[in-house]
């Protein structure tokens, strides 16, 4: 798909109402579910870091965005709150839209998509809800900065 069709229906407000909706709920699952989160959570958060740290070259959107995905539903699926999970399931598909945009337009996963999760996946791993959410901040902060930067309308 050409790169202009990704981001030709986004506004700035889609942006940025997606993006703090997201911080508001991933921000409590994170501090959640680094409470409950045992060995296989981790585990399971590892095979996909590993897929992550294989990719060797060029990798396509699409895959960048599945394994970004993947790695953030681990999240959801141990913070142990339906709501929480229920309202990221209805902005998933957006999300999905947003990395799209964020990968075609800034293909710079291979540099940064490994490095930024295995740093959540460590933040997450300490127990503390704090640091996980301070985790969370950080991480989707980087999308959302790179997204302002398009010349998106307003509205």
């Amino acid at each position: 798909m050409p790169r202009g069709a990704f981001v030709s229906t986004l506004t700035k407000t889609d942006v940025d109402e997606v993006h703090t909706l997201r911080g508001a709920i991933e921000k409590l699952a994170a501090g959640r579910a680094c409470t409950r989160m045992q060995g296989e959570g981790f585990a399971e958060m590892d095979a996909v870091l590993e897929q992550m740290k294989s990719v060797d070259t060029k990798i396509d959107p699409e895959d960048a965005v599945r394994l970004d995905l993947q790695f953030h539903d681990i999240i959801y699926a141990y913070c142990d709150h339906a709501r929480v999970q229920r309202v990221w399931e209805s902005i998933r598909g957006q999300v999905t839209v947003f990395l799209r945009a964020r990968n075609a337009s800034f293909p710079d996963f291979l540099d940064v998509g490994y490095s930024e999760h295995k740093e959540l996946r460590d933040a997450l791993a300490l127990g503390d809800p704090q640091a996980a959410q301070d985790g969370i901040d950080k991480h989707i902060l980087g999308a959302y900065e790179r997204l302002k930067r398009l010349n998106l309308p307003d509205r």
